[in-house]
């Protein structure tokens, strides 16, 4: 069975190493993100698979995890050099919370499945929750303002939000 996460892990990495082939390159945003989130979104069922099978522990999500955090880190690096190319701060907002829902979803399919369900919060933590800060840090970098519409946006990750202790996002007005 680990064997299977393994090569899983390395079938991620592989494929969107060779989905972003030249980060040197300056790619749209809209390439990064929408390559970060079909990585994302072909993780997402082998987690809700290991949940179904009763076998979700720390030790078999964390490849998933970790299979997130390598996206995450890897399209932050390819945001650096890419450019707006004619996508809005609105649209990249999307993108990006979508990205972020899906995420979420998985990691909340894994918590609920594992003993003493661990939220998705503790599953975040750590490597995964700076590489998804990097993440909205070059999504801004290339089209200001997203990082507080992406807040508006994922209300329902929240708890993601929270683990990223994202001080970028703008307060709450005070009455």
């Amino acid at each position: 069975m680990k064997f299977a996460y393994l090569a899983s892990t390395l079938l991620g990495i592989v494929s969107f190493a060779v989905a972003l082939p030249n980060i040197e390159a300056k790619q749209s945003v809209v390439t990064v993100l929408s390559t970060f989130r079909t990585t994302v979104q072909s993780i997402v069922p082998q987690i809700a698979l290991l949940a179904e099978s009763g076998q979700a522990t720390e030790e078999t999500v964390q490849p998933f995890v970790d299979e997130f955090t390598i996206a995450a880190t890897t399209a932050a690096a390819a945001l650096k050099g890419s450019s707006a190319n004619g996508f809005t701060a609105a649209q990249a907002a999307r993108l990006t919370a979508d990205i972020f829902t899906d995420m979420a979803n998985g990691l909340e399919i894994a918590s609920n499945a594992m003993p003493g369900n661990p939220g998705v919060g503790a599953l975040a933590q750590g490597d995964l929750a700076s590489a998804l800060a990097m993440v909205l840090g070059g999504v801004e970098m290339v089209l200001s303002g997203v990082v507080s519409l992406v807040g508006a946006l994922v209300s329902d990750v929240a708890e993601i939000l929270a683990t990223l202790a994202l001080d970028l996002l703008p307060a709450a007005p005070t009455a």
